[in-house]
């Protein structure tokens, strides 16, 4: 297929690019009111330059003109419905900043944890002390704190409460994971902590919405897995693989499907929705004998399809596989050809159109560009071997599918995880048969459950079925090299590396010399770049005070390693670590670093260096003193007093754990300091006092708990974060 024809085949092509461009732009520079407006205006003009272009676009000069005029239109609502997000939510933590009397209806089952319950929910409206009322819904989170009455909420339940609802904080490390933008792109961006007496359930009313009623009946299918005999490893395995519940999975099971490479099929996708789709038509088959009894069963499949999506809470993987399987049954429900390609493109334009806040999601692009890689490359590798024998042809198939999703998806797994499975193309020749059998089982299961001896034997069968495939998992993911860890590719190497691969395989489909010829371009621009990256990282000097929920944590970073000093009164978790450092040391190209949990000790003294740093213990007290490129930086636990002081010491940076005296004026005595640094072992009455101090004493201040952690770049003389 030639390149314009391909265009010409695949419409929607354009419209999404133009659609998603514009939202991409909107997600990345926040716009204001005026600017909205403006865009507003030059969109109505788009528009009626395109409707007057419409009639004359039969003529070539002119069609141009109007698919300019469409592009730029569609690249303009893909900005204004961005910038509209971005405006709904300063006007949501304006309507609820301050205390009232709110409302709120409990939209996914209450989740519990030690010491509190959590739920998300839907803001409803309230009333302010002046009684003002407020009237828009917007996403919040509840923290209750666990007594007697958590137990009587559930989904649908409306509860009532009296405080202040707090915006959701951001990351406060570099590159620390934003859960605030994540909630953000689901519309939640409130939260509070509820104690008892400041909230109570209202009388229930009935189900109010098909979000809470789609959790309630997940709830009740959940409850018949219960009465299977499984492990929690293994129901929580189940409950992610038939109904995207996966509260009850454990950190060790994703570690081992993900060194496994088998992550995908916790994530519900076009794949389970195509067993489900192929298991309701395989039941209804007795309706194709009949072209009559054929047009019923098609919409038959498609409810079936678009319930499940439904109790399985409509992700962005599972809408996507429905909306395509929609379109792919109406044509053959009106014998109409289809392209499958202009299909999944009109699923995309069709989902942002509905939820723009998917453009950044992780699952949504994934599933998309998995799909993509399937149609475009799998066709090809399939090509390169013909097996006669049936069993090693299905093989294969399977072979070349999973390796074109994952050869499609390796930029964008890189880039956001960091890492990338070895051996996915073995553990999936068995664990997606294994899999749809453990969908089908599950589905004869659940619809059956209630005849006795049938729900006996199949949830038997189901439970062997699912222990199998936890074992048949474990030798794969104990290999070693299993999982390549530590990789990093920046934005404009990822959106390189994905142009090189577009390149290949449309060289492979075309045979032209320009499409290679542009393929090797962009790998030589891939290299340079990742050379000249590798080469600032070999000069780079960092000084982070960081902000680890409590503790007093110093990083340095010289070159490729790193130097963490966190403070010896609480623990540092490796689960911490990874959650707060990992990614900005991987993207600092961090490879090998050493954590010292005891730095105001003795202990560890051979631990304690780093080239180009000069570190002293106990200065003045328990105090380090760390000079670090043109650096000097004091990092104070204890300060013992001296009489015979004929100076102040210079330095640049002075940080009090949550130990030091609030006595800035004993401070002054002995330092001479620009920046008073708070970290977080301070407390915050504490910290309101150091506040209070430095701003009556016109001391700069930085509280790490509130500003996130304190970077110093000595290259560049300055302060960011």
């Amino acid at each position: 297929m030639q390149v314009p024809e391909f265009f010409r085949k695949n419409p929607f092509l354009r419209l999404l690019a133009a659609y998603a461009g514009g939202l991409s732009f909107a997600y990345k520079i926040k716009t204001g009111a005026i600017t909205l407006a403006i865009l507003s205006a030059a969109a109505c003009l788009a528009a009626i330059i395109t409707c007057c272009m419409q009639q004359a676009g039969r003529k070539y000069r002119h069609g141009m003109a109007f698919g300019f005029g469409a592009f730029v239109f569609l690249f303009l609502a893909g900005i204004i419905l961005g910038s509209l997000r971005n405006m709904e939510e300063k006007a949501v933590l304006h309507d609820y900043g301050g205390e009232g009397l709110y409302r709120a209806v409990i939209m996914e089952q209450p989740q519990e944890r030690p010491g509190s319950c959590r739920a998300f929910a839907r803001l409803d409206g309230g009333v302010k002390p002046d009684n003002m009322q407020v009237t828009r819904h917007a996403g919040i989170i509840l923290y209750f704190q666990k007594d007697t009455m958590c137990e009587h909420l559930e989904a649908g339940s409306t509860v009532l409460f009296r405080t202040t609802p707090e915006s959701v904080t951001g990351p406060l490390n570099p590159r620390e994971f934003d859960y605030r933008q994540y909630l953000s792109d689901r519309k939640i961006w409130l939260r509070v902590w509820l104690e008892p007496g400041q909230w109570q359930v209202q009388e229930k009313q009935g189900i109010r919405s098909l979000k809470a009623a789609s959790t309630g009946i997940r709830q009740v299918l959940l409850d018949r897995y219960r009465q299977l005999e499984l492990t929690g490893e293994e129901y929580g395995v189940l409950a992610a693989l038939t109904l995207g519940y996966k509260d009850e999975l454990d950190a060790g099971t994703v570690n081992l499907f993900t060194k496994a490479g088998v992550l995908h099929v916790m994530a519900l996708s076009g794949f389970n929705v195509g067993i489900i789709a192929a298991f309701f038509a395989r039941i209804l088959a007795f309706l194709s004998r009949k072209q009559t009894f054929d047009r019923i069963r098609i919409p038959l499949t498609m409810v079936a399809v678009w319930t499940f999506a439904w109790v399985t809470g409509l992700s962005p993987s599972v809408t996507r596989a429905s909306v395509m399987l929609t379109f792919v049954l109406s044509g053959r429900l009106m014998a109409r050809h289809i392209s499958i390609c202009n299909i999944l493109l009109a699923a995309a334009f069709f989902i942002l159109a509905w939820k723009p806040g998917l453009i950044a999601d992780v699952g949504f692009q994934l599933s998309f560009t998995a799909v993509l890689g399937i149609l475009f490359f799998q066709p090809l590798m399939a090509g390169l071997w013909s097996p006669k024998c049936i069993l090693l042809r299905q093989l294969w198939q399977l072979f070349t599918v999973s390796c074109a999703a994952q050869l499609a998806t390796l930029p964008l797994t890189i880039h956001y995880f960091n890492q990338f499975p070895m051996y996915f193309w073995l553990a999936n020749l068995y664990v997606i048969p294994l899999v749809s059998c453990i969908i089908c089982l599950s589905g004869s299961y659940l619809i059956l459950s209630w005849i006795k001896p049938f729900a006996w034997l199949t949830g038997r069968v189901l439970a062997w079925s699912v222990r199998a495939l936890l074992l048949s998992i474990s030798p794969v993911e104990k290999i070693p090299g299993a999982l390549l860890e530590g990789i990093r590719l920046g934005g404009v190497q990822t959106i390189i590396l994905i142009f090189m691969l577009v390149m290949i395989g449309m060289y492979a489909y075309l045979l032209k010399g320009k499409l290679l010829l542009a393929a090797l371009t962009a790998l030589l621009a891939f290299l340079i770049l990742s050379v000249l990256h590798r080469g600032r990282q070999e000069n780079q000097r960092w000084m982070v005070v960081n902000c680890l929920n409590g503790i007093s944590a110093l990083n340095l970073i010289s070159g490729h390693r790193s130097l963490l000093l966190a403070d010896p009164d609480s623990a540092v978790t490796a689960s911490m670590l990874s959650y707060c450092l990992y990614d900005f040391w991987i993207e600092r190209g961090v490879e090998n670093t050493v954590a010292l949990r005891n730095p105001f000790s003795d202990a560890g003294d051979e631990l304690l260096t780093l080239p180009g740093a000069w570190i002293q213990r106990h200065f003045m007290g328990e105090n380090l003193f760390i000079a670090f490129a043109e650096k000097r930086l004091l990092w104070l636990k204890g300060l013992k007093e001296c009489d015979n002081i004929d100076y102040r010491l210079r330095v640049d940076c002075l940080v009090v754990s949550g130990t030091v005296p609030v006595d800035l004026d004993n401070l002054r005595r002995y330092f001479d300091f620009p920046l008073l640094v708070i970290d977080s072992s301070n407390a915050p009455f504490r910290v309101r006092k150091w506040k209070d101090t430095c701003l009556k004493n016109n001391v700069m201040c930085w509280d790490v708990n509130t500003r996130g952690a304190l970077c110093l770049v000595p290259d560049d003389q300055r302060l960011s974060f």
